[in-house]
């Protein structure tokens, strides 16, 4: 079974509503003028949810905390973003400069050599380019894609800081 999207189940609601909301004007003329009293919210509430379901009407997205977990709303990338960046900062303050438990030393540094051929570019290469071939290499190898490993991501960044230094 499929996941049924927000938007999906909001316009399913809304329709309901607003169905709900005819049906008492209609019983109000016919019936009583209490219904039509009775009508008012009803009518609110589909125009709220329409408005949220088109995407007119958002709402602010609060961060809660669930089972100890953070979770965002859905789709907010820009509080994903924050919370990697700072697991990041926290790992890198717990590993104190080093690597799986090992001390970053030079001979982990690649030479300039190494660092051009992981770059895969020519060791005549400008500043520029060596920037963009590190931004290709760091998203063909970036763990988070398909065709990408820890290691290598870990490579190239080494050698990118190598070439950087000079």
């Amino acid at each position: 079974m499929e996941p049924v999207h927000r938007e999906t189940i909001v316009v399913g609601l809304a329709a309901v509503m607003g169905g709900m909301t005819a049906f008492m004007l209609v019983v109000g003329v016919v019936v009583s003028p209490f219904f039509f009293l009775l009508s008012v919210p009803f009518g609110g509430a589909t125009y709220v949810m329409w408005q949220h379901a088109t995407g007119r009407l958002v709402f602010d997205r609060a961060r809660t905390r669930t089972a100890g977990r953070v979770r965002s709303g859905s789709g907010n990338p820009g509080f994903d973003r924050e919370r990697r960046a700072e697991r990041n900062r926290k790992r890198a303050r717990q590993s104190n400069g080093t690597t799986a438990g090992v001390g970053v030393s030079e001979t982990t540094r690649p030479s300039k050599r190494e660092a051009f051929r992981t770059l895969e570019i020519e060791p005549n290469a400008s500043p520029d380019t060596i920037r963009r071939a590190y931004r290709r290499r760091v998203k063909e190898s970036h763990p988070d894609t398909d065709t990408g490993s820890r290691e290598e991501f870990k490579r190239v960044n080494r050698a990118y800081e190598r070439l950087r230094e000079e």
